[in-house]
């Protein structure tokens, strides 16, 4: 018999794999209500601020003044404030703690269906369970913080706050968006890990999330300010490629180490 009719069997390859994980991940996403609402929260939320900020004028708050203050502060402005101030808190950087909720229960879903059982059957691979969910997770972290500009934006114009840039440029402001996007590479990597060590116990899973979003918060205010510039546009792509790597490595290691189900 020719050796060319002998049966060979090939593994599929590593961009095959993921790209058939992604597709099915991608269409979970974008066909269940969950995506949506975490949307909808993301661009309402610049709403809710200002109407609590607007509630507590009577008590001498700290108020907005400006629309991009709803987004994020410009570096040094709050320097006389303490660190954890309303202005500080009740921006932008909320969206890197809710985007928290969804990687939580995207995962713990496909552990209390079963689905992960076919997924690790299909896919022995963990890497690729990681990375495609670490994508997925990242793309919606970057619409949830476009969702949130967005409703910052409606919401200012409807509360008649000032549109002025002050100190910052046009050029700052996207500066700012594009590396919060960039830090959205530490924060779904790092919920990730939370996630496949708690499994389908999602209410561990979210607090965990919570607790080690909040460990990491501080990185998201002072990296990424609304005067940002290119050293903090690579400031945040370098940090997010490193700490995201890292994160994933451990969130592999995991999935590998531990009963899968």
């Amino acid at each position: 018999m020719q050796n060319s009719n002998k049966l060979k069997f090939e593994s599929p390859s590593f961009g095959k794999r993921l790209k058939s994980m992604i597709k099915v991940d991608f269409y979970r996403l974008f066909h269940t209500p969950l995506f949506y609402i975490m949307i909808f929260v993301s661009a309402i939320i610049p709403a809710l601020v200002l109407t609590m900020t607007g509630a507590n004028e009577a008590a001498d708050a700290q108020t907005f003044t400006n629309v991009w203050q709803v987004v994020e502060a410009i570096s040094g402005a709050n320097s006389g404030a303490g660190l954890m101030d309303l202005a500080t808190m009740c921006n932008i950087n909320m969206v890197f703690i809710f985007v928290a909720i969804m990687v939580s229960i995207f995962i713990s879903h496909d552990y209390s269906s079963g689905y992960n059982k076919s997924i690790f059957t299909v896919h022995p691979k963990k890497v690729d369970y990681v990375i495609s969910k670490s994508i997925v997770g990242f793309i919606s972290g970057a619409c949830m913080i476009v969702a949130y500009v967005l409703g910052a934006l409606v919401a200012g114009l409807i509360s008649g706050l000032s549109f002025a840039l002050g100190s910052a440029t046009i050029l700052n402001v996207f500066a700012c968006l594009v590396s919060k996007i960039f830090l959205m590479a530490i924060f779904v990597p790092l919920y990730i890990v939370v996630a496949v060590f708690f499994k389908q116990k999602l209410w561990l899973s979210i607090i965990g999330s919570f607790a080690a979003g909040i460990l990491f918060y501080p990185i998201a205010m002072m990296t990424a300010p609304l005067n940002s510039g290119i050293f903090n546009l690579v400031m945040c792509l370098v940090g997010g490629a490193i700490l995201g790597v890292a994160f994933g490595a451990l969130s592999t290691l995991i999935l590998n180490k531990r009963d899968l189900y």
